[in-house]
């Protein structure tokens, strides 16, 4: 069983890698609470996304999310070298992330985020064996958001996250979002900003 730091220790956090994978527009879309946790909790930090946008209706999602500073492009997946992986490590060590939050639970990518040397980590993988903090125990996640589930890594940090799900609509879609969501009876579109 790790000994998990106190989130006390969390201090001076300037750089936070979000790793994501691959995502879907709706794995995109449920990770957004969690990017704006972190960015609530720490607004001075810079928050990278830290994964590869290969479907191209996910891109503008990405663009216009308020929470996410930039995207460092990785897919373990085309980088099946050990030479390539080793690499992407020494990648990540040069970027000096303070904290880098590992939203997947498999072990290889948590062993490179880990071998990457951030300051601190966070993440389900293997049991917690490469997080730093202890992540909530979400039981059966079947019966929860995905979005919350997700949310378990802010509350893993001491951060009592709020499970909104927003969109940034850009300014230039508003008006046919408007009318697209009037013509479904979904309701007002609401102006976060």
């Amino acid at each position: 069983m790790p000994k998990y730091k106190q989130t006390t220790s969390l201090t001076n956090i300037k750089r936070i890698g979000v790793y994501i994978g691959v995502p879907g527009l709706g794995d995109l879309l449920f990770i957004i609470p969690l990017f704006r946790a972190l960015k609530e909790r720490f607004p001075e930090a810079e928050t990278v996304f830290i994964g590869k946008l290969l479907r191209g209706y996910v891109r503008p999602i990405f663009d216009a999310c308020q929470y996410i500073d930039s995207l460092m492009e990785f897919h373990l997946y085309e980088k099946k070298s050990f030479g390539s992986l080793l690499g992407f490590s020494a990648r990540l060590r040069r970027e000096k992330f303070d904290l880098i939050v590992d939203t997947q639970r498999k072990f290889a990518p948590s062993l490179l985020m880990k071998m990457g040397g951030p300051r601190f980590m966070v993440s389900y993988s293997s049991k917690g064996m490469f997080s730093d903090f202890e992540v909530p125990d979400s039981g059966d996640r079947s019966l929860r958001h995905t979005a919350d589930v997700s949310l378990d890594l802010a509350r893993a940090l001491g951060i009592e996250p709020k499970l909104e799900l927003c969109l940034d609509v850009p300014e230039q879609y508003q008006a046919y979002a408007a009318a697209f969501f009037g013509a479904a009876g979904i309701g007002e579109m609401v102006d976060a900003a």
